[in-house]
């Protein structure tokens, strides 16, 4: 028996980030679009008031191809006294101020799947785009407001890796 050893190369860069309205690629994105494409570098803006469908990418910047990655949006706050958005109904008392309940959950998702994607693979160099509909109170108006994106995936070895990417966004005031 001889023994042969070998060594797996290349490294996944996972990013995410926004994109113009609409379907940017016809279908999945085989190569990243060229740096003339409008992929977004400013944060987001959107109305407080009513629902805004944002899209979003996951990328992968670096040589090597990722398997199974799955994705979830969730709000990114947690209020002063340690209860997170995602369990608001703790909060019973009535001497509790209505503008406390809007830094419990400032900018909320919209529908049951918004966010959630499962890819089988998503190769080096490519991304793939999905929508997410945000609803912002008008508490926040003015203000940058995140939800965080957990992109859990199989790297190229075949290691589960988890990581949180975040997405600002502007809230402006509503159109009159």
């Amino acid at each position: 028996m001889i023994p042969v050893i070998f060594k797996v190369t290349g490294e996944e860069t996972i990013d995410v980030v926004t994109l113009p309205p609409g379907k940017f690629c016809n279908t999945s994105c085989k190569t990243l679009p060229t740096s003339s494409t409008p992929i977004s570098t400013e944060i987001v803006k959107i109305p407080s008031g009513p629902t805004t469908k944002v899209r979003l990418a996951v990328r992968n910047t670096g040589d090597a191809p990722i398997y199974d990655m799955d994705t979830s949006v969730t709000p990114g706050v947690q209020s002063a006294l340690g209860i997170n958005g995602l369990t608001p109904s703790v909060i019973t008392s009535p001497n509790i101020p209505q503008t406390l309940f809007s830094t419990i959950l400032p900018v909320g998702i919209v529908g049951g799947s918004d966010g959630l994607i499962s890819v089988p693979e998503l190769p080096a160099n490519s991304l793939e785009e999905f929508d997410v509909r945000v609803f912002p109170t008008h508490y926040v108006t003015g203000t940058v407001e995140l939800l965080n994106l957990n992109v859990t995936y199989n790297n190229i070895i075949g290691e589960r890796v988890s990581q949180t990417n975040q997405i600002y966004f502007y809230v402006t005031a509503p159109a009159p």
